[in-house]
């Protein structure tokens, strides 16, 4: 309601940040809120080190807001 681009998973600074969990969370978020299709976006912040650890979370996009 307050016009966000994007949700963001943290500010990756802390050990934990991004999990597929809370990605997956805030992805059905994102498609409960908006009726007509996804408005907004996710940033996975931290924890996204790898090709395989970005394609999980492209995974979990694609899977819930395609």
């Amino acid at each position: 309601l307050a016009g966000a681009d994007f949700v963001k998973t943290s500010t990756g600074k802390i050990d934990v940040a991004a999990t597929p969990e809370a990605a997956r969370g805030m992805c059905q978020a994102i498609r409960d809120y908006y009726e007509d299709g996804p408005q907004g976006g996710i940033q996975a912040a931290g924890g996204v080190r790898t090709a395989e650890e970005a394609a999980l979370y492209y995974t979990i996009v694609e899977e819930i807001l395609a």
